[in-house]
């Protein structure tokens, strides 16, 4: 990867960090990529 593909994951993740509900346009890989990232971060913060 290099630092601009890792940038837009980064700002992709952070977007989704965000997001309370999915809006409807949310699709089930999107709320799975969300959900993991999710877990990723909690695994991070402890």
């Amino acid at each position: 990867k290099n630092e601009f593909e890792d940038q837009e994951l980064e700002d992709r993740i952070y977007k989704l960090s965000k997001l309370e509900e999915p809006d409807e346009n949310f699709d089930e890989d999107n709320r799975y990529f969300r959900n993991a990232i999710k877990n990723k971060l909690d695994v991070e913060e402890t």
